[in-house]
C-alpha cells in the first residue's frame, strides 16, 4: 500500500498564490481521473506528456510548488496517496522547466510501495534516504 502525503507538510512559513495551490488541485483531479478510469500505465503517460523547458535548477521554484502541491493535498476532498501527489509536483515542476523524475519503488519485507520525486540526486518533499530505504521499480 502506498503512503498518504502529510498533512503536517503545509504548515510551512510563507505564503503560496493562489494561482499556485489552484494549479495543484487540478493537477491532484486530473491524476485521481487518470487512476479511476485507467491505472499506473495512463498516469505514466500523462506524467511523460509534461511539457519540459529545461533551465538551472532552483531551489526556490521546487520548494515553492512543494509547498503549493502538499497544501493542496491537505485540502483535497479524501486522503492523498504519494503516487498522486508525486505525479502532479513532477507535471508541475517540469512545466517550469525543472527537470522532475517519478520515482515508484518498494521494500520486500515488509512489503510496501512508495513514490517519490527528485531532480537530478536531490529528493523533493521527502527523507533523503527514501532512495536508498527502496528498490526502484520504475521512473519517469
Amino acid at each position: 500500500m502506498l503512503h498518504r502525503a502529510s498533512r503536517r507538510s503545509s504548515s510551512s512559513s510563507g505564503r503560496i498564490g493562489f494561482r499556485l495551490l489552484f494549479e495543484a488541485w487540478r493537477e491532484l483531479v486530473l491524476a485521481d481521473l487518470v487512476l479511476a478510469i485507467g491505472n499506473f500505465a495512463a498516469l505514466r503517460r500523462l506524467v511523460l506528456r509534461a511539457k519540459l523547458r529545461v533551465r538551472a535548477h532552483d531551489p526556490f521554484v521546487t520548494e515553492r510548488v512543494r509547498r503549493a502541491v502538499d497544501t493542496a493535498c491537505v485540502w483535497y476532498y479524501k486522503p492523498v496517496l504519494c503516487l498522486g501527489r508525486s505525479a502532479v509536483l513532477v507535471r508541475m515542476l517540469r512545466r517550469r522547466g525543472l527537470n522532475a523524475r517519478l520515482i515508484v519503488g518498494t521494500t520486500q519485507v515488509p512489503f510496501r510501495a512508495h513514490a517519490w520525486v527528485q531532480i537530478e540526486e536531490r529528493i523533493v518533499g521527502d527523507p533523503g534516504d527514501v532512495a536508498v530505504r527502496f528498490l526502484v521499480l520504475d521512473e519517469c
